[in-house]
């Protein structure tokens, strides 16, 4: 037999409390066994998928609210693995702009540095050349 608690509506299990309260001498389990070897147990099933039926109504409200919460964090957690692949590229690429920028930044300190050499160079030529020009007139 299969049987969910889950799917007896809110009419069904009123109908099968009233009829409970009705007879509930016939569905204490001493009374029940009396009247049969199975009736006992049944009745004792019965009684608990009712209980367990009005507990079922009384937190669905609850099970909805956490399978959307389930969704969203999901979503969320989607979301945030996205973003962090995202970051990972920009940090790949700042990384890569900081090489860049690091090598530039130190090939054009090579430059200067060869420039300042090349004017000392022309400067000591220069003066060089001014004195043998003073050597040529005397």
């Amino acid at each position: 037999m299969n049987f969910d608690p889950r799917n007896v509506t809110v009419e069904n299990r009123e109908s099968v409390e009233q009829l409970l309260r009705k007879k509930a001498d016939s569905f204490t389990p001493e009374n029940a066994a009396k009247a049969s070897q199975v009736a006992g147990p049944l009745a004792t099933w019965v009684v608990a998928n009712v209980k367990y039926s009005k507990v079922l109504e009384r937190i669905r409200p609850l099970e909805e609210k956490q399978n959307k919460l389930k969704k969203s964090l999901e979503s969320s957690t989607r979301k945030m693995d996205e973003l962090s692949h995202e970051l990972k590229q920009v940090d790949d690429k700042v990384e890569k702009y900081r090489t860049t920028f690091e090598k530039t930044t130190n090939e054009a300190q090579r430059l200067k540095v060869d420039l300042e050499k090349a004017k000392e160079t022309i400067e000591a030529a220069q003066n060089l050349v001014g004195k043998l020009e003073g050597e040529f007139y005397r």
